[in-house]
């Protein structure tokens, strides 16, 4: 099964280029076990194999670190790396209060038929965005639905600050298939961002109550927005 892929930070304050290619999380786990024999080896156990099929592991593109100032009451976010503007495009403070955020990375996974994917927070990966939040997990249908992944969490609240390294993993992407997937990347041009945007508009000016995912493959698939994208997809490959 081939799913395209594609990473980027809005107002393009990461190039695309920094970006790795989803890995499959199962290496991860296998560090864990290394010199242990087959009986203490829990990676060879069936279930924990089955649940480990086709779980990839999305990453930071650069380093960067923030800071938790609790003082009266409230939370001041700080950071001494890079600029203002930096900060500004990257983090969205959705609620200092409740240690709400959301950080600007964003993968996109296109497929041409059905495939459900689930983001979760990468709960067998150890570092410092792992120890310090909880990612904020969902799950949609790639082939009916064109949509990035959004690296929103919640801060602990004992929490003073945390570093984001390049190549750390920060969440899990289960694809629920039992087919062996072939990634190919593209690149998002400007004619896939409007795309993506135009779609994504069909969210607005609705009354404030919970719509299901449904309603929205049904526009996806009315429009053939499927033929629009994997047009654009295959324009812009970055493998052939």
């Amino acid at each position: 099964m081939i799913v395209y892929w594609s990473a980027y930070s809005e107002n393009d304050t990461i190039s695309q280029f920094d970006f790795d290619e989803p890995s499959l999380a199962s290496k991860t786990a296998n560090n864990y076990v290394k010199g242990l024999d087959t009986a203490e080896n829990f990676t060879m156990c069936p279930a924990f194999r089955n649940h480990f099929n086709n779980v990839y592991e999305l990453k930071f593109p650069c380093d960067y670190q923030l800071n938790f100032n609790h003082k009266d009451g409230k939370t001041f976010v700080e950071t001494n790396m890079y600029d203002q503007t930096f900060f500004d495009e990257m983090l969205y403070m959705r609620s200092t209060q409740n240690g709400l955020y959301s950080y600007n990375v964003r993968y996109m996974f296109y497929c041409d038929e059905p495939l459900k994917i689930t983001m979760t927070p990468a709960y067998f990966t150890e570092n410092d965005f792992t120890k310090n939040t909880m990612l904020v997990s969902g799950e949609f249908d790639v082939g009916q639905w064109f949509r990035p992944l959004d690296c929103a969490f919640k801060v602990h609240d004992t929490c003073t600050g945390f570093n984001m390294k390049k190549s750390d993993a920060y969440a899990y992407v289960h694809f629920d298939t039992d087919k062996q997937i072939e990634f190919k990347r593209f690149y998002r041009s400007d004619k896939i961002a409007k795309l993506h945007h135009d779609l994504f508009r069909t969210r607005n000016f609705r009354q404030r109550k919970i719509v299901p995912l449904d309603y929205f493959y049904k526009i996806y698939n009315k429009v053939r927005f499927s033929k629009l994208i994997k047009k654009e997809i295959e324009n812009n490959l970055m493998d052939e």
